[in-house]
């Protein structure tokens, strides 16, 4: 027996919220979410792998972020002796980057006149956090705050670190909130520069990254598995999305002549030896193959350069082909195609793309839905 929907009105709110949010396609490796444990998740977030989607519950917690760092922008600016700037002077949101674009970095401000250091320039940070979580890193900053940030979150630790090396700047104040601002207290951290460069050797090897790293975990229900937003193609056989970035004739440019340049990093296609700009890559062309580890669930078997084909094998001795001209009767598959298939839809669909493909033979897979396990056809007869 299904339960009630208690709130069916809100239910109905959360939903169009999700509905109604877009996620801002990022072109590069961010600072904000450099420190995280798992390197492969961030280079599947660097190649463009999957659309990423959040919970209703997710964005009420970024709105709730934004509007308390306005308050507490708010706060300090009103208070004699701070000079708080969060707007470089051309207005805009403080910017950092590196590595030929392919790093980059938004600072919440600088600030100046901390009755804790008057007449030292800090990097300025504001987070909204959980009333269990900001207690916790009170009682850090009671045994030591100089140390208290790296220990509490590793990921802001590292954001921090890039901040303050990509600033020239040697100190980090970050003002920790409780949602609507009801609570707050400060942690300064001190400039790392063994951490700094280490960061940027990690940003490093996701750029130059031809391959997926290890998994951080074969088990799904590992607890940073079970809410990353590419379980599904790490663990559940789904296949990525097509854009130029999952396409194996793709690699990210790093030049040390525009190691500091402020444009977004710079792709090259191999297959028709051009650079890619930001909105090219976006699109896939025709000639895309995916990079196979794109293709979890399946080995690649043959590749044949000269025709632009990649032949894999799967749930033992079943094939298909990526490849640049469809052919559905014999699993031959283009890139914008296979994006919707996995082993599942390529064996037990068989039957359907034989037959469409004798019929349609110019027809294009747009989505494949799961089958309408919902109420079955056991209406009683009219009659």
């Amino acid at each position: 027996m299904a339960l009630v929907n208690e709130y069916p009105t809100v239910s109905a709110v959360m939903d169009q919220m999700q509905k109604d949010h877009t996620s801002e396609v990022r072109g590069y490796v961010q600072s904000s979410g450099l420190g995280a444990e798992c390197l492969r998740q961030l280079v599947y977030q660097f190649w463009w792998s999957s659309q990423e989607t959040f919970q209703a519950s997710t964005l009420m917690n970024f709105e709730d972020g934004h509007r308390t760092e306005d308050l507490t922008n708010r706060r300090f600016m009103a208070t004699p002796g701070i000079d708080l700037r969060p707007a470089a002077p051309d207005g805009r949101q403080w910017a950092v980057s590196s590595l030929s674009g392919h790093l980059r970095g938004h600072l919440d401000g600088l600030i100046l006149g901390l009755i804790e250091a008057p007449k030292t320039w800090h990097v300025y940070e504001v987070k909204c956090v959980s009333d269990t979580r900001l207690k916790k890193l009170q009682r850090l900053i009671l045994k030591d705050e100089k140390a208290a940030l790296q220990e509490w979150s590793p990921v802001y630790y590292t954001q921090a670190q890039l901040y303050m090396g990509l600033t020239k700047l040697k100190r980090h104040y970050l003002v920790c909130c409780s949602a609507g601002g009801r609570q707050m207290i400060s942690v300064r951290t001190n400039f790392n520069k063994e951490h700094f460069e280490a960061a940027l050797d990690k940003a490093r090897s996701i750029i130059e990254a031809s391959e997926l790293p290890p998994r951080i975990s074969e088990d799904p229900d590992y607890f940073i598995c079970k809410w990353c937003q590419f379980s599904e193609l790490c663990h559940d056989q789904k296949t990525a999305k097509m854009n130029c970035r999952t396409c194996a004739h793709s690699t990210a440019v790093l030049d040390p002549e525009t190691n500091d340049t402020k444009e977004f990093g710079i792709w090259r296609c191999e297959f028709h030896n051009k650079k890619l700009g930001f909105k090219d890559q976006r699109k896939g062309c025709p000639k895309h193959l995916f990079k196979p580890d794109l293709i979890s669930w399946a080995t690649p078997v043959e590749m044949d350069q000269k025709r632009n084909r990649i032949v894999y094998q799967f749930d033992g001795d079943e094939k298909f082909t990526n490849c640049e001209h469809n052919n559905w009767s014999e699993r031959e598959f283009t890139s914008r195609d296979l994006q919707y298939l996995d082993p599942h839809s390529l064996v037990n669909d068989t039957h359907y793309l034989t037959a469409m493909a004798s019929f349609t033979p110019g027809a294009e897979i747009k989505e494949i839905k799961p089958a309408d396990d919902g109420v079955p056809f056991d209406d009683p007869l009219p009659f």
